[in-house]
């Protein structure tokens, strides 16, 4: 069986779980052909996690947008409208939604609908 036959009899789930573990893989490939050392990229996940700040409601968002450098970890509705009044009010945009969803609460930071993704945000300097 060719590759094109396999994929073709994978379910959605399987091929999302094929396209992270894909993923995965060209990273080892990136990370042992570029020398980077495991030290360094613990070093780096572990400035990432000491910089990701959680926020629940909408004034912890805010303070922690104005108060705290890094990222933060937030759920969102999905709405554009949502995303562009975090813009103005606190001047984060979204960085990226996980792969790997947490529920961190039901409802969305800004405007307290049921929220769909998490997302991680932060300011462009």
């Amino acid at each position: 069986m060719d590759e094109i036959t396999i994929w073709e009899n994978l379910s959605p789930e399987e091929k999302k779980r094929e396209l992270f573990l894909r993923q995965k893989r060209t990273l080892d490939l990136f990370l042992e052909k570029n020398a980077i050392s495991k030290s360094q990229y613990d070093k780096s996940l572990g400035d990432l996690k000491e910089k990701m700040n959680i926020a629940t409601t909408h004034e912890e968002f805010l303070d922690i947008a104005e108060n705290h450098p890094g990222f933060i970890k937030a759920m969102w509705c999905g709405d554009r409208a949502c995303e562009e009044l975090l813009k103005e009010k606190a001047g984060v945009s979204s960085r990226c939604m996980p792969f790997e969803q947490e529920s961190l609460t039901d409802k969305c930071v800004c405007c307290g609908k049921p929220a769909k993704k998490m997302v991680y945000w932060g300011k462009a300097y």
